[in-house]
Order: structure tokens, then C-alpha cells, then sequence
């Protein structure tokens, strides 16, 4: 026979030792927990599946993060410059050559001049001449319909540019029709690699140095920054957010750039923890969690009525504590731990104690045949 399962032999309906009765309940807990998480695709927390259970994690922890606007980084890096909706180009030339004055590291023009938005050819000019004068400046391109949207003055000279497409995920580049297209934030930078969906974008609530078109301060407070120049005014470049931010859940375009270039430069990523690490975690506290109720299952001062609502109250306990220190790690370090795997595993543990107690109970049957 066996040695695992001497212990078995000892009792007729349930196995005594607790090292064995501990390693089976977690391994049938874990089985059962996978069974229904990808098998059955049962959803929780907001109809969370395996397609997007580490979007609905993080939108959780950003909303308890963010929740305090008090509790704002400052980034001295970047400036925000507001065009307050201002439509003359030679106006805008005007405030691009004083920020260039400045010596700025870099100048991001968030806004695509179309050729046909204006038929003053002087203010044209102007514009084009600022901008092709100064190799700092990068002109915004986007993605539409399948083709690439950019400024008059891009079409034919040597300016540098990036795409503004939202991305929330690192993603250095698209490829359109066998091109390269880098987007602004690793225009600017430099930074190259393969996309990777498990590094996302800081939202922390942050503060950045914001500039109207008539700031007289400009000179002071730009020097050495990275300039981003769009206009905050322009309803159509809002966009939703599925969590709030600074206390807003919509949030300007400049200002979602702003942030993905804060995360470039300060490599403040947010990094999501592959799954199995999440299965690891659910693993070592089942095991401990089960232990624990296996101990007061042997308390002969407790009945198993008291025992059963300990140990109910003990799951909610283990988890609470969980998805608290899920945030902490969160709020600390900028990593996240899918705690949906333990939400599942920890119920399961008491089904998987009846169902062990089964086996156990036919072990001793076919040992004794």
C-alpha cells in the first residue's frame, strides 16, 4: 500500500492526516477553480472572462487609486501648452518660435493642420517655416480609415513625426501597408521593442505644468521640457475614460499623451503579472487557508455548525485582506495581481472537502476489497 495514503486507513470515513487532507482539498479547490474560470466561463466582478479579467482588475485598482485628488505626482518633464482653440496659424507660428526661444528638449504640435482648413497662405507659410526650421519639433500623424492623416507641412519635407493613436498598452509602432509608424511618445524617445499588452500606461493621478497661448511665462518654465502643444478646447479630441482621473473620467488627447510620455520617460510603467504568477498566489493561500480550516475542523471545543460559519467568515476575511494587498502592490510598485483566481478558489474549498472525504471514503473501500 501506499504510503500517502496509510493515514486513510485509520479512520472510515475521512483521511487524519493533515499534511494529506491539506494537499488534496487544494489540489481538488484548484482543479474545480479552473474548471469554472475557463472551462465553464463563469463571469464575476463586473461579468469578468479570461479575455478581460486584467483589463476589469486594473480599472478596479485605478479607481481606488485615483480616488484621492489630493494625492497628485507632479511631472517637472513635460508642459503642456494650451492652444485655447485658437485657429490663426500665424498666431500659432508665433507661439511655437517663443517656446523654441525657451530651448525646449523637444516640441509635440498634438494637431493636425489640414491644407484646407485655411485659404490664408501668408499664415501657411509661417507655419511651415517655424516648424521646418527647428529639428526638436514633431508634427502629430494618426490613423483613419486606413490611412495616415498628417499635417500639410509634413507631406514632402523632412519633419519628424509620430502617430497620436490612443494606446493604453506598450506599443512602440504600427505597421500600415508594410510601413513602420512610430508613435509620438517613443518618436520622441527613441525607445523600440515589441508591443507587449502586460505593460500599460501609468494613469496615476498626475500633475503636469499647463500654458495658455497667452502665458508670458512660457521662456521660464520650458526650458529643458518636452512641450506638448494642443488645444484643450477641442470637444472632439475627448476621450472616455473607464476610470477617473485627476477627478475626471473624460480626459483631453494632449493630456492622455502627456501621460504616455511621463510613463516613457520615467519608466513608470504598469505591469500586469502573467497568469500564472495569479495561480501561484490563489495556490499558496488555499493551502494555508485550508490548513487553517482543517485545524478548526479538529477543535473539539467547536461543533460543526460554529465551525462552518468560522470558516465562511475566514473567506471573506482572506480575501478582503487579499485584494487589499493586491492594492498595495498596486499603489507601491505598479504591479497587479489578478486576485479573480483566488475569489474562486477559496468558496471551492468547501465542496473540495466533501469531495476529498469521498475519495477517501472509496480508497478505503477498494483497500480493503
Amino acid at each position: 500500500m501506499s504510503n500517502l495514503f496509510i493515514a486513510c486507513s485509520k479512520m472510515n470515513t475521512k483521511c487524519e492526516n493533515i499534511w494529506i487532507n491539506t494537499g488534496g482539498i487544494t489540489a481538488i479547490t484548484l482543479l474545480l477553480a479552473w474548471l469554472l474560470y475557463f472551462v465553464l466561463d463563469v463571469s464575476v466582478f463586473e461579468k469578468i472572462t479570461p479575455k478581460d479579467s486584467d483589463d476589469n482588475v486594473l480599472r478596479y485598482l485605478y479607481s481606488i487609486e485615483n480616488v484621492d485628488t489630493t494625492a497628485i505626482d507632479y511631472d517637472d518633464k513635460i508642459v503642456i501648452f494650451d492652444l485655447k482653440a485658437e485657429k490663426s496659424r500665424k498666431i500659432i507660428a508665433e507661439a511655437i518660435l517663443t517656446i523654441e526661444n525657451a530651448q525646449p528638449k523637444a516640441v509635440i504640435l498634438d494637431i493636425i493642420f489640414s491644407d484646407n482648413s485655411e485659404t490664408d497662405a501668408y499664415s501657411d507659410s509661417c507655419l511651415q517655416q517655424i516648424v521646418t526650421s527647428f529639428d526638436n519639433i514633431y508634427t502629430a500623424a494618426r490613423i483613419a480609415d486606413n490611412n495616415v492623416e498628417r499635417s500639410f507641412f509634413a507631406k514632402g519635407n523632412n519633419v519628424k513625426e509620430g502617430l497620436v493613436n490612443y494606446s493604453s498598452t506598450f506599443c512602440p509602432y504600427e505597421i500600415l501597408r508594410n510601413d513602420t509608424l512610430y508613435r509620438m511618445e517613443y518618436a520622441i524617445t527613441g525607445l523600440t521593442g515589441k508591443p507587449n499588452s502586460k505593460q500599460c500606461v501609468n494613469y496615476f493621478n498626475r500633475y503636469f505644468d499647463t500654458l495658455s497661448i497667452k502665458n508670458q511665462y512660457i521662456d521660464s518654465i520650458a526650458k529643458n521640457k518636452i512641450v506638448i502643444v494642443g488645444d484643450l478646447e477641442d470637444l472632439r479630441d475627448r476621450h472616455d475614460m473607464p476610470f477617473c482621473t485627476n477627478g475626471k473620467w473624460r480626459i483631453q488627447g494632449s493630456e492622455l499623451l502627456a501621460y504616455s510620455v511621463s510613463t516613457v520617460l520615467n519608466n513608470s510603467w504598469i505591469v500586469l503579472f502573467p497568469n500564472f504568477v495569479a495561480w501561484i498566489f490563489a495556490a499558496i493561500i488555499t493551502f494555508f487557508f485550508v490548513y487553517l480550516s482543517c485545524r478548526l475542523k479538529r477543535w473539539e471545543r467547536l461543533n460543526d455548525a460554529l465551525c462552518n460559519v468560522i470558516i465562511a467568515v475566514l473567506i471573506a476575511v482572506v480575501f478582503i485582506l487579499f485584494l487589499f494587498l493586491c492594492y498595495l502592490i498596486f499603489s507601491a510598485f505598479g504591479k497587479v495581481i489578478n486576485p479573480v483566481y483566488t475569489l474562486f478558489a477559496l468558496p471551492l474549498t468547501v465542496i473540495s472537502r466533501d469531495i476529498f472525504d469521498v475519495i477517501c471514503v472509496a480508497w478505503q473501500k477498494i483497500v480493503k476489497k
